[in-house]
């Protein structure tokens, strides 16, 4: 064989392992841009296979939601009005009251106030009644009423407001109860400050609601 027919023969063996290279290659990249469209096919999920479950739970939502709704007003309702869970009878509290108030203070205040409470049916515990007026508050929270904002309040029948003491005043501080009117505690009252000490330090105070 000669030195050309050598090279020639080199040449066309170079040739021939390029051209399979280059046919590999493009077989390969054939190959990997397949396998790319196959993993984005697979990573994209089919529209009827996400669609039908979020339309079934947005189904549910909206089925559930009247009633959630309601629920949900309800409480509204009840956190707007400020309205308890004693079930006291208003009407026959306030009877009550206003047969047995005085002229003037007997300085009883906390006893008249809650045998009209017990008048309208609410069932106090003896044990852990408290012995001052100001002290009121938690227990009639015990037994059902419910403390209402005192912003921009309108007094409402059977409201019965807890009034703590001023300096120089009565240590035992105050209760007294809206009787639709006017506020009654042993005594029927010009208004829920039940003298002049009380209007003109105006102590913090909590209004509850049967």
């Amino acid at each position: 064989m000669s030195v050309g027919s050598s090279k020639s023969s080199t040449s066309s063996s170079s040739s021939s392992s390029r051209s399979s290279s280059s046919s590999s290659g493009a077989s390969r990249s054939s190959s990997t841009s397949g396998e790319n469209r196959q993993t984005k096919a697979e990573t994209k999920t089919p529209k009827t296979g996400t669609t039908a479950p979020k339309n079934k739970q947005v189904d549910q939502f909206e089925a559930a939601s009247p009633q959630l709704a309601k629920r949900s007003t309800s409480v509204k309702q009840l956190r707007a009005s400020g309205g308890g869970t004693s079930n006291m009878d208003v009407d026959k509290a306030v009877a009550h009251l206003n047969a047995n108030a005085h002229g003037t203070s007997q300085k009883k205040c906390a006893q008249y106030v809650r045998q009209a409470i017990e008048a309208g049916g609410v069932r106090l515990d003896v044990n852990t009644r408290p012995g001052e007026a100001k002290n009121y508050g938690p227990y009639l929270g015990r037994h059902g009423f419910t403390a209402v904002n005192t912003q921009n309040y309108v007094p409402q029948k059977g409201d019965v407001a807890v009034i703590q003491p001023y300096p120089g005043g009565s240590a035992a501080g105050h209760i007294t109860m809206y009787n639709g009117s006017q506020w009654v505690s042993d005594f029927t009252q010009r208004d829920m400050w039940s003298g002049p000490g009380y209007r003109k330090h105006q102590p913090s105070y909590e209004i509850y609601r049967p």
